[in-house]
């Protein structure tokens, strides 16, 4: 005998090709249906439906429109027909109000309404909710939150040693680290009392803190008030504080690469992971993508001015940032950079949809491959010679 299952909002009922109710589960309340909904969207077996099961093994063939009660119902090695339009489910869907009237669920046709917003609005808050706890979209934030870092680390920094520069210019080209830069004003403040013993203390190797002890005795630069420094120093402080912030945001980074893509990072490390991510909008997006378009993400400017223009097409975007494709020549790049956005497709694939953990076989794939290439291609190219034409009117 088949036999049809319908999911409704008030719970399944099984039909015969009539349209009549021969077996069913309610849901116990709003809860139990949001609960329901969503487990079988997620491939969970609800209760109602394991109440169900045992019922169901006596009809020949079951028919439903629904593919994860389909697959939940095989799984428990039941025949199952999947049909993308029944009349027989359709109809007793449109029908429900009456039913539920006519066995007393509801006193008034309008409490379907309500319950069914009820249950579609508390679906929709869990699946914002599961989104909004994506460690991937997290991580995208946090590389977004980093480079805005950078800029402004870039910005205060230049800032201080224009500013500290009138006070002891030779500084400027003495020390390398903006970092260090702003630790040492903090530190030391005018030039007069720099010291071995406080440089020293700061970790400074002693031939460098004889240097820059001397050039702070012999500086050019003018003096700087008590108030000046000052004011100077709360801005150091407050760069200082910046690159400590930069620093938890990248260890946070890392973690959270290590959850939400572990075979990503593991290829192009958690820094270049997030920002493919973030150019994607989520690593759902990277995997969907191919990989040509994953090896140019992120010159999409240079892309379009190349199909607008009709000059050469880019070879890689954010990809370039990965060390062994950079530090190649220029002839190896394309190949390079071709066999990293395949490798970086399969491991986006993988973290999606929670595959197993592929990070080192990929990245060995990987590194032998760019071996390869290196070997093949030791020598550019030769490129053959263009002969320009002769100019109309013109004779040698």
């Amino acid at each position: 005998m088949k036999a049809y299952v319908a999911d409704t909002i008030l719970g399944l009922f099984v039909l015969n090709e009539h349209g009549e109710v021969l077996d069913g589960e309610r849901f116990e309340g709003p809860g139990e249906a949001v609960e329901s909904i969503t487990g079988v969207d997620r491939g969970a077996l609800p209760k109602p439906l394991e109440r169900l099961i045992p019922r169901l093994r006596r009809y020949e063939l079951l028919v439903t429109d629904n593919p994860g009660i389909m697959d939940l119902l095989r799984r428990e090695g039941l025949k199952v027909e999947l049909v993308k339009v029944s009349e027989v489910i359709g109809g007793f869907r449109d029908s429900l109000p009456e039913y539920a009237l006519s066995i007393g669920l509801i006193e008034r046709p309008e409490e379907l309404g309500e319950l069914e917003r009820t249950i579609l609005y508390e679906i929709a808050k869990r699946k914002v909710k599961g989104v909004s706890a994506r460690r991937d979209l997290y991580a995208a934030q946090m590389i977004r939150a980093l480079d805005d870092i950078d800029r402004s680390i870039n910005v205060f920094s230049g800032r201080i040693r224009e500013w500290y520069g009138f006070h002891f210019p030779e500084l400027d080209k003495m020390v390398d680290s903006h970092e260090v830069y702003a630790k040492l004003i903090l530190r030391m403040g005018r030039r007069s009392d720099w010291s071995l013993e406080a440089l020293r203390g700061m970790g400074i190797p002693d031939g460098e803190a004889e240097r820059l002890v001397g050039a702070a005795l012999n500086s050019i630069g003018g003096e700087i008030s008590d108030e000046d420094l000052d004011t100077l120093q709360s801005f150091c402080r407050a760069t200082i504080t910046l690159f400590e912030t930069r620093g938890v945001i990248a260890l946070s980074l890392e973690r959270a690469m290590t959850e939400a893509a572990p075979n990503l990072a593991s290829i192009i490390g958690p820094t270049i992971a997030a920002r493919l991510i973030s150019l994607a909008g989520g690593i759902d997006n990277l995997a969907k993508m191919p990989a040509s378009t994953i090896q140019v993400l992120g010159a999409e400017k240079a892309l379009f001015r190349a199909l607008k223009t009709g000059s050469r097409p880019p070879k890689h975007g954010v990809i370039f940032q990965y060390a062994p494709l950079h530090q190649s020549p220029r002839w190896q790049r394309g190949k390079i950079a071709r066999t990293l956005a395949a490798k970086i497709a399969i491991a986006a694939r993988l973290d999606a949809y929670e595959g197993e953990f592929r990070g080192e076989e990929l990245r060995e794939d990987l590194e032998r491959r760019i071996a390869e290439i290196r070997a093949r291609y030791k020598s550019p190219p030769k490129r053959e010679r263009r002969h320009g034409r002769r100019r109309k009117g013109k004779t040698p």
